[in-house]
């Protein structure tokens, strides 16, 4: 299957409160698109875990149709690490230059296709000169109302984050050889993930990313493989999702 240049990739559990949150979200920021053809050229890959018969998931999945997409069944699990390399390295062998990846764990702000379109239409012509595009950021209420509250539009040089993150085609084929190595693990010598080995790797190497200030993602997943709910408390709970009506277009500020 060819894909369009533009692809948005979520990897999905069998999870219905999530993922309804997921698609609820997602279905409004595409509705909030200021530009509207961008979508013409923006696929929706959903890398889909196996699901119980009794499952809700993909009934509710296939009620979406705001934008074009592919739903990929898993025929097997395949987890936390090899579910979202498949699904990123079919979109960017099979037409994409430019992917976002997702998770069905993560509530989206309104602003998530603004950024993601103007991510893309800035930089177009070289989506390599950054290695990684980012659209989560750790804002809280109160930074939101004092020193954040007019950086609603603002994009700096930062870090990685895997609370949605876009990358071009040759960047994801440096990424993809070390998606499997454990370049950082826990104390105990565990493994903690592909996003802290591609986080670890960013910083060792001092490659440009690019981060949005005000976050355009939030993780809701108080039970997954990586999280607790003690450890969403601590780390997400206080997040605040960009979702101003009026938010001035998007600028780099170096």
């Amino acid at each position: 299957m060819l894909y369009r240049s533009v692809t948005i990739t979520i990897g999905i559990t069998d999870r219905y409160e999530y993922v309804k949150v997921c698609m609820d979200s997602l279905q409004k920021a595409i509705e909030n698109c200021k530009n509207q053809d961008f979508l013409k050229n923006v696929d929706l890959v959903l890398a889909i875990e196996p699901l119980k018969p009794d499952s809700l998931v993909l009934p509710l999945l296939e009620n979406y149709d705001c934008i074009k997409k592919t739903l990929i069944i898993n025929s097997k699990r395949l987890g936390v690490r090899m579910n979202p390399y498949k699904v990123i390295n079919e979109v960017f062998n099979n037409g994409s230059v430019f992917n976002l990846h997702l998770e069905d764990d993560i509530e989206y702000s309104i602003h998530l296709i603004n950024l993601l379109e103007w991510y893309y239409n800035t930089f177009k012509n070289n989506l390599d000169e950054y290695f990684t595009y980012g659209f989560f950021n750790y804002i809280d209420k109160q930074d939101v109302s004092t020193k954040y509250k007019n950086n609603l539009n603002e994009v700096v040089v930062g870090g990685f984050h895997n609370l949605g993150w876009a990358c071009s085609k040759n960047s994801w084929e440096e990424i993809k050889n070390i998606w499997f190595k454990d370049l950082k693990t826990s104390k105990e010598g565990v493994s903690i993930g592909w996003d802290w080995t591609l986080k670890y790797y960013i910083e060792q190497n001092n490659t440009k990313c690019l981060q949005v200030v005000y976050p355009s993602t939030k993780h809701i997943g108080v039970f997954g493989v990586h999280c607790t709910p003690s450890i969403n408390d601590r780390f997400f709970n206080h997040i605040v999702l960009n979702n101003e009506k009026e938010v001035p277009d998007f600028k780099l500020i170096v």
